[in-house]
């Protein structure tokens, strides 16, 4: 990792490992990929956690949405998919980053090197720095 040329500052990202268990590579900021695709963002970085929160929460936010139209304006809600999967793709595109990159240093990644720490640490999230060396991290492979 330290043969990788200096991150943009505008870009926030941050390189995680774990024994064993490769390297992840996740970036702060408003996730394009989670606006567009939703739920599928999630599947497509194997994060089954976050997957299961994003359905959760759609959800709930269909039947709100749902019972608010219907009881409170009393129109016929048959825009309430769309409405909430719009409104769910915008909430999830402004979290998504923050709660991957929360859940993998949950479940025991750690960042490659300082600078990856400190922008972890940056956002309010408790991050160790690896104690693997330079040589084992290379031999990890990206996930």
């Amino acid at each position: 990792m330290n043969n990788l040329p200096p991150m943009p500052k505008m870009m926030d990202l941050v390189f995680l490992v774990k024994r064993n268990g490769g390297i992840r590579i996740g970036r702060f900021g408003f996730s394009i990929l989670s606006f567009l695709l939703h739920a599928i963002a999630p599947l497509l970085r194997k994060d089954y956690y976050n997957t299961a929160c994003v359905l959760g929460i759609d959800a709930c936010l269909y039947m709100a949405i749902h019972m608010f139209l219907q009881l409170v304006l009393n129109i016929d809600p048959a825009m309430t998919f769309d409405l909430s999967y719009f409104i769910g793709s915008i909430i999830w595109g402004f979290f998504y980053n923050n709660m991957y990159i929360a859940h993998l240093v949950k479940i025991g990644y750690k960042a490659v090197d300082k600078n990856s720490q400190s922008t972890i640490q940056k956002h309010h999230i408790k991050c160790e720095v690896t104690d693997l060396t330079s040589e084992e991290i290379n031999r990890q492979s990206p996930i």
